[in-house]
């Protein structure tokens, strides 16, 4: 996870680690859908979950942001989970946003995931993130990640490669 050099960025970075950006957890597998695991290019995790029809419905995902300023690396983990007006069986497509904040730090997160289905076991995309940070309504950086490649393959509940 990132360190942050000054005093009120470390209590903001670990209010937002601790402040999970979570719709929903990952839920159950079998006649519910369809697991699928695998890493980012950053040699992050990531999940998804189908639904009976092999459709995405939910998924979580880590990536390293590049912070401005001073401030180093931060690592954020998102979850999402909300009808997606864009998933086919061909593949999807999330975008979130979200405000964190405990009345003086705040950051406000913003994420765009698609996937592409390339086997009937198999998913490939990319992740854009976003975080502004902010101390008493005043912005002290941003954090991003783009572009950041990812596959996945079907798994069994175990988490082993499906047969």
């Amino acid at each position: 996870m990132g360190r942050l050099r000054n005093r009120g960025a470390v209590a903001a970075a670990a209010f937002a680690v601790t402040t999970v950006f979570a719709v929903a957890s990952a839920g159950a597998v079998g006649e519910h859908g369809v697991k699928y695991a695998g890493e980012t290019d950053q040699g992050r995790d990531i999940k998804l979950i189908t639904d009976p029809n092999d459709i995405v419905k939910r998924g979580a995902f880590s990536v390293l942001t590049q912070c401005s300023g001073q401030f180093k690396p931060f690592s954020a983990e998102i979850s999402f989970d909300r009808p997606m007006k864009r998933a086919t069986p061909k593949g999807f497509r999330d975008k979130g946003n979200r405000l964190d904040t405990d009345g003086t730090f705040s950051g406000r997160y913003k994420y765009d995931i698609k996937g592409t289905r390339k086997t009937a076991k198999k998913f490939k995309g990319k992740i854009d993130l976003e975080i502004v940070f902010r101390k008493n309504d005043h912005k002290y950086t941003t954090c991003t990640a783009e572009d950041v490649a990812y596959k996945v393959k079907r798994v069994d509940q175990h988490g082993r490669p499906a047969a």
